[in-house]
């Protein structure tokens, strides 16, 4: 017979004992002698193996306890033990080659006088699975001074919501709405208990102590928690409510998650069996949150505006316009028709889902979101938040180890007498739901399939009519069909794309509040197409300028996903946009337009001359239009935009990439000699840059670059993520892939002529790359525009007005703008969990590094310099910024680094940049 392996954690209570059994009948005792307690030291426990009655062996092992003031489990002076012993026999199968009896609570129930009980609650586990539950061993112990013992969960405060279905996620005319809050149906088939309010700062400080926040009071909800310390909070109410755990560290549920903050990294498993306390799922949330509603606000009322003062969410929440930027107590706005307050505002919420980007299609039961990610889940306003982040259907996400968000605890609870009895349904004076809530869409979705076309090429250009499009009835305002100016002078078209008198549509604001307008009706055949392309020119100017977008659908409208997005002032000029539909090829694809319009009057958008077939020939362009001439005179204009080879299929289709525009600038680039950690090749000198240009507002994620690649080479993999170990070549190949999907100039050839498109698919690691500057597709920024888009105005050396504290320690003034060595944890993190600067410019100082243009020198050119692009040759390629491994010296804004053109390199990426042409 083997020895027992015992382990014991008191503080969560877990014993488990493991042996081999060899084709014997074997009962095991478990008994409680005589021990004493004394600070540091230990209690005697004996295990007793017996065979048929028969003992073989005794273990005498013993317990090590952290006994100290500090611990609120034990504090010294406690008398022994009792010589009380209660005894229990469980009988093994014997065919059992391993066998784990488990107890996973340890439970000291509150008590009054000499005696306390404590419990544990056992099952048996017989080759991976539960076989039966165990009896109860009960032991006591005698003394003047118990353990002190927070306060169990208040039942009062809780109220029971009853399984049922409703729709998920925003209509197209709810104002503010994201693209990724796709309306699909939802089906809860578990009824669940919804704390009313969101845990206090009082409640936390009885299992925690002090949480040491900034706006300290009893009654405030905790607002700055990660993710795990939410977990540990749920397990330790659990365990004082006489309930198990929900949590476990690991998947065979028998290691408790303690997570004694700050605990902030390791696995964590859910127990869906147990009774105890956990948090929501984003599904359970955005229920529990509606209360039977389908507006944006769980009152029934529609949000007014997307910032400022909203009238109709006064009452509800504490959010921007009314908390003065601080929490108030919980409780004190009006609560939804489950008695459950500020799921509006106040304080956001962790959920137990990983975030992932788009909702599966519905109807979906009990969802519970992706098995794996790098985020998870927030929902809720808080107060610091605009109207437009407190909707019902608003979602958003943080990495579970920031401090950011704090919980409302929900419970399947425990059937029978024991739990349900002592449930009060809500306050006397909030009104009970007569019924379960069963919402039913009000804006059914409309048949996308107004019209099917299946023969090509497709032209709608506006001059004659609207064709088969048709106006949403979803929406709040309709698409315009006309020509010449717009009515608002200044803010759209002065004609049409081609001759400037035909005919175009347009939308324009009509009030302060932002509306939308979707075009749909028409469905496409691609099954006689070779490489399906949508093209279309926009047209989006004004200082008020919202989103336009294109959806597709391949259900008939039942649910929509977003291929292309643009959003912002776009300059008062016609853009061509080419979208790549060869992953839908053979396959009848839905399309529609939705401009959703910005907040004031100045924001009108524009279409004209929708192609749907084969990859789009530009037509010559018209004698009307200018034609530039590029700036190398030797340059021949390509007859057609280059066409990369798509094959195999990306994972992602065509992503959103938002470029924030930079105008002509003079700075100083490079570090004044007083600056700390500063290196020897940052010589001060002065750099004009004469053409703006655009930048991206983060590096560009693993989603996009799989939206036109079929592999992802990132050491930490995640959509959100920023793509990594690429080579300098790898990103060329990027840049121009995506040139093509947007339908814009590519800007690298494999010729000095400029004749050949670079198509560079991986693993290309060698030959020439030629760039053309007058091209307007996505490039590389040079190492002058990246330092210039980095400082986004400011001398200091962080883009926050700050120098460092520290050059290899952990850095104050550098953790709010950065993921690097001293926050980071060992691994990059989403792209915009950090400030941006003052250009709402993302990540420029860690997470990772970046890909630049120009060869390195050690040596700047002697100032000032104009417009410059680097040496014509070299050895290595500038990358810059810092990343996620990289000590504060090397995030400054004028830290340098050099890299092998083909060296693949962990933590190095690329931003894009473009002409503003």
């Amino acid at each position: 017979m083997k020895r027992f392996f015992l382990s014991f954690c008191l503080i969560w209570g877990l014993i488990a004992l493991e042996m081999s059994v060899l084709g014997q009948d074997v009962r095991v005792l478990l008994r409680m002698p005589s021990a004493t307690f004394w600070p540091g030291c230990v209690c005697g426990l004996d295990i007793v193996v017996n065979n048929n009655g028969d003992e073989l062996e005794m273990a005498q092992l013993f317990l090590a306890l952290n006994v100290g003031t500090d611990d609120y489990w034990f504090y010294p002076g406690w008398a022994p033990f009792s010589e009380r012993l209660d005894w229990a026999w469980v009988d093994l199968p014997a065919q059992s080659q391993q066998t784990h009896i488990i107890l996973p609570q340890f439970i000291w129930p509150e008590g009054v006088g000499e005696f306390h009980n404590a419990r544990f609650l056992s099952i048996i586990v017989h080759d991976g699975m539960i076989v039966s539950n165990l009896n109860q061993w009960n032991f006591g112990w005698q003394g003047s001074a118990p353990p002190p013992t927070p306060t169990p969960v208040d039942v009062d405060s809780f109220y029971y919501i009853a399984p049922g279905s409703f729709i998920m996620g925003s209509p197209q005319n709810e104002a503010c709405r994201e693209s990724f809050e796709d309306l699909h149906e939802v089906i809860l088939t578990r009824g669940f208990y919804a704390k009313t309010h969101e845990v206090t700062q009082q409640e936390w400080s009885s299992f925690f102590g002090d949480p040491g926040l900034g706006w300290s009071n009893p009654q405030f909800p905790m607002y700055a928690m990660s993710w795990f310390d939410a977990v540990a909070y749920c397990n330790r109410l659990s365990i004082v409510s006489d309930l198990m755990p929900c949590y476990y560290s690991d998947p065979h549920f028998t290691n408790v998650f303690d997570g004694e903050p700050p605990i902030h990294s390791g696995p964590v498993y859910l127990n869906t069996a147990a009774d105890g306390f956990r948090l929501p799922t984003e599904a359970e949330w955005e229920y529990m949150c509606r209360g039977g509603t389908e507006s944006a606000y769980n009152s029934g009322d529609r949000n007014l505006v997307c910032t400022g003062v909203d009238d109709n969410l006064g009452s509800l929440a504490w959010y921007a316009a009314n908390s003065g930027v601080s929490p108030h107590p919980v409780g004190t706005k009006q609560p939804n028709a489950f008695g459950l307050f500020d799921c509006h505002g106040n304080s956001a919420e962790w959920c137990a889902d990983w975030y992932e980007y788009r909702y599966p299609h519905g109807p979906i039961i009990d969802p519970q979101g992706p098995p794996i990610g790098t985020t998870r889940v927030i929902r809720g306003g808080d107060f610091a938040k605009d109207a437009a982040e407190c909707r019902s259907a608003y979602r958003y996400y943080q990495s579970p180890v920031s401090p950011w968000a704090g919980l409302r605890c929900v419970s399947f609870g425990r059937p029978g007498p024991t739990w349900t009895p002592t449930i009060t349904p809500t306050p006397t004076d909030t009104p009970t739901p007569t019924q379960t809530p069963t919402a039913t869409p009000t804006n059914t979705p409309e048949p996308a399939c107004l019209t099917v076309i299946d023969s090509f090429p497709y032209l709608q250009t506006f001059d004659q009519s609207m064709g088969d499009w048709r106006q949403s009835h979803q929406d709040s305002l309709d698409w315009t069909r006309w020509s010449g100016s717009t009515p608002s002078s200044g803010t759209g078209p002065e004609g049409d794309h081609t001759s400037g008198s035909g005919y175009y549509i347009y939308t324009e604001a009509t009030s302060s509040t932002a509306c939308m307008a979707i075009l749909y009706g028409i469905c496409f055949d691609t099954g006689g197409l070779q490489s399906p392309e949508l093209h279309f020119y926009y047209h989006m100017y004004g200082v008020d300028m919202g989103t336009l977008s294109v959806e597709t659908t391949l259900d008939g409208g039942q649910s929509w996903s977003t291929v292309w997005i643009m959003s912002g002032d776009q300059g008062n000029s016609w853009h061509p946009m080419s979208i790549d539909m060869s992953i839908y090829q053979g396959q009848t694809i839905g399309i529609r337009f939705v401009g959703l319009i910005g907040i004031g009057y100045r924001s009108d958008m524009a279409i004209d001359d929708v192609y749907f077939g084969d990859t789009w020939v530009p037509s010559p362009t018209p004698t009307s239009t200018p034609t530039q001439t590029p700036t190398p005179t030797r340059t021949p204009t390509p007859t057609r935009t280059p066409t990369a080879t798509m094959t195999p299929t990306p994972t992602f289709p065509p992503q959103p990439i938002v470029m924030i525009p930079i105008s002509p600038v003079t700075f100083m680039m490079g570090s004044p000699s007083d600056e700390l950690c500063r290196s020897t090749d940052e010589t001060l000198h002065e750099v004009v840059l004469t053409n703006g240009f655009m930048i991206q507002d983060t590096e560009v994620t693993q989603a996009q670059w799989m939206s036109v690649f079929s592999s992802n080479p990132s050491v930490f993999p995640g959509p959100d993520m920023p793509v990594d170990a690429i080579t300098w070549f790898d990103a060329c190949a990027l840049c121009n892939r995506l040139s093509v999907v947007a339908g814009i100039t590519p800007a690298y050839y494999a010729d000095e002529g400029l004749t050949t498109m670079f198509d560079g698919t991986p693993p290309i690691r060698t030959g020439p790359v030629f760039w053309d500057p007058s091209a307007n597709g996505y490039r590389l920024p040079t190492e002058a525009e990246w330092e210039a888009a980095c400082r986004a105005g400011r001398e200091t050396a962080y883009s926050n007005g700050t120098d460092p504290l520290s050059c290899t320690a952990e850095d104050l003034n550098l953790d709010p703008l950065a993921w690097y060595a001293g926050n980071a944890e060992g691994t990059y993190h989403d792209v915009e969990l950090k400030l941006p600067n003052d250009w709402v410019v993302y990540d420029m100082h860690g997470n990772i590094r970046e890909w630049c243009w120009d060869w390195y020198e050690a040596t700047y050119p002697a100032g000032p310099v104009t417009d410059p692009v680097g040496p014509v040759s070299g050895t290595h390629r500038v990358v810059r910024g810092g990343h996620s491994l990289s000590m504060p010296r090397y995030c400054r804004s004028a830290a340098r680094a050099k890299v092998a053109p083909d060296a693949i390199v962990v933590c190095q990426g690329i931003r894009l940049a473009r002409n503003s042409n």
